[in-house]
């Protein structure tokens, strides 16, 4: 339980002075505190729209709610999980490079509970929200089966206790920047409407030229999981290692060439292009020499990327993979499955 005294070191702390009359302030003063504020955040969304080398920033409370209100106010989805995913990795990066102390700091200043143990050197965290914040990462090792548990908590390996963090900061992320008005954003930086006008309309730019082309694939047949994949994409979400994988698997299996399946990653908010051409290629068997398939429905099952909710198809038993759905469906309606 987080101390009265230490009420405003918690990141998200939506009450108080962190409001949109806050933000106005920072906007309209004078004060070289406001100035540097701003500046900084000015600095850190500029360069993510113009794609250069960010500039170096601490993720303080102040920081973090004058940022979010400036994206707000620009209003692109996009660029706001671009940003956010640069915050979320400079903190988790600062928990992972430090002791398990610091891990357990960390996830206190976010308001997530995270115990170190001094006695047995261990970190825990309750197994609702082990399940919760590890939901969304792929990979066995992030299975609740895969853990120790201890009273009802799940021990953490270090780097298992930074993904949580990582993973919690996007959803509150997440949540204040829903919560915070477009008008009220606009309003507290109306001395800045300039900015505001010409980075939306530069990053509305970048954002038709990456526009997603599925080029002769028949995308009305995808199976549930693929359809959200690509939806999630275009709504500026990061997606999972796996479902990545199964995306970049099944698009190539269908069909469509590397160029066109990196198209559809330079909406998501840590695209690379380097990176992710490596990454295309090596599925696709171009640098590994194995073309790989992808995974079964159990699988993302398992690792919870399987959206069939009431896809009736889906719901046969015997459909145990997606390549399989886009066959059935691609099948003339006179020849029969099972």
């Amino acid at each position: 339980m987080i101390r009265e005294s230490e009420e405003e070191n918690v990141l998200f702390n939506e009450g108080g002075k962190y409001t949109a009359n806050y933000v106005k302030s920072v906007f309209d003063s004078s004060d070289s505190e406001s100035s540097e504020l701003r500046n900084r955040s000015i600095s850190l969304v500029s360069a993510v729209i113009e794609g250069e080398e960010t500039p170096r920033f601490k993720v303080s409370t102040e920081f973090f709610f004058v940022t979010l209100h400036v994206l707000k106010a620009i209003g692109d989805r996009i660029l706001t999980f671009r940003v956010i995913n640069l915050m979320r990795d400079r903190i988790a990066h600062a928990s992972i490079s430090g002791n398990l102390e610091d891990i357990e700091e960390y996830a206190r200043r976010m308001g997530l509970r995270i115990k170190y143990d001094p006695i047995d050197l261990s970190l825990s965290i309750g197994f609702v929200d082990f399940v919760r914040y590890c939901s969304r990462v792929s990979g066995y090792q992030y299975r609740l089966v895969s853990q120790v548990m201890r009273n009802g908590e799940v021990i953490l390996e270090k780097e298992i206790a930074a993904h949580i963090i990582r993973e919690f900061f996007v959803s509150r992320a997440t949540e204040v920047y829903d919560s915070i008005d477009a008008d009220e954003a606009m309003k507290a930086l109306s001395n800045y409407a300039d900015f505001i006008g010409n980075a939306r309309s530069e990053f509305a730019i970048l954002r038709a030229k990456s526009k997603i082309d599925l080029g002769n694939v028949d995308s009305t047949k995808f199976p549930p999981c693929v359809s959200e994949y690509i939806r999630q994409i275009r709504e500026g979400t990061n997606l999972p290692h796996l479902a990545r994988f199964t995306m970049v698997s099944f698009l190539h299996k269908i069909g469509m060439d590397n160029p066109g399946i990196m198209d559809i990653f330079r909406s998501a908010p840590d695209f690379n292009e380097k990176v992710t051409a490596y990454q295309v290629n090596h599925i696709t068997g171009e640098i590994s020499g194995t073309q790989y398939s992808p995974p079964k429905c159990a699988v993302l099952q398992s690792n919870h990327l399987c959206y069939k909710e009431n896809d009736p198809l889906c719901a046969q038993e015997w459909l145990s993979h997606p390549l399989r759905y886009y066959m059935i469906k691609k099948k003339p309606k006179n020849q029969s499955s099972g």
